[in-house]
């Protein structure tokens, strides 16, 4: 069966991730040396590479064009909600997301008036999504707002990586809900519930 091949490629694959991985550690170790000062986006890495450096490491604060992504009211449409994530899929981090996203969460919604709508580069090649009628995807729209517009909720399912994802903020920026891993949100300084 295709399943059973794609976890034999699986296990052909995880000593090279592996490897991968590794190699990556060293190659941000070794910058972060190199350096004279570091750049961080959140209190917790900052501190990190300072403890593994020696060097200084400053905290950048993060921040999207309010005037740009600006509160929109939404009527709201009882018998439709979509749901948005936006996303580069060439990066693997949010193909994982979408992925387990779709299979632990999606997937389990009542079929009627539920969408996704998925909106990134390569946002196509996500081929585990093309049966399922309920799921729509972009590789790329004329202006990323409109996607906001139209969502009735914004995911972040991103399980691996770490940084602030900008698209939160734009989310919220918009009026958008945003449901997010809590390390996801870390950055923001959120209040679950309350922002």
């Amino acid at each position: 069966t295709s399943k059973g091949k794609l976890k034999n490629l699986q296990v052909f694959l995880k000593p090279f991730y592996f490897w991968e991985a590794k190699k990556i550690k060293y190659e941000e170790l070794t910058s972060y040396k190199r350096a004279d000062v570091n750049l961080a986006v959140l209190q917790k890495e900052a501190s990190y590479i300072k403890d593994v450096s020696g060097k200084p490491c400053f905290v950048v604060p993060n921040g999207v064009d309010l005037a740009y992504f600006s509160f929109k009211q939404k009527k709201i449409d009882e018998k439709k909600k979509t749901i948005l994530f936006i996303g580069n899929f060439t990066y693997f981090p949010n193909v994982d997301g979408v992925k387990f996203f779709y299979e632990h969460v999606f997937s389990k919604l009542a079929s009627e008036g539920i969408e996704l709508l998925i909106v990134g580069k390569n946002a196509g090649a996500l081929t585990f999504l093309r049966n399922d009628t309920r799921v729509k995807t972009y590789d790329f729209i004329q202006d990323i707002r409109d996607a906001y517009y139209t969502a009735d909720i914004f995911v972040s399912p991103i399980r691996i990586g770490g940084g602030t994802n900008f698209k939160i903020l734009e989310a919220k920026a918009c009026g958008v809900p945003v449901i997010a891993f809590t390390q996801r949100a870390e950055g923001i300084g959120a209040k679950d519930g309350k922002e």
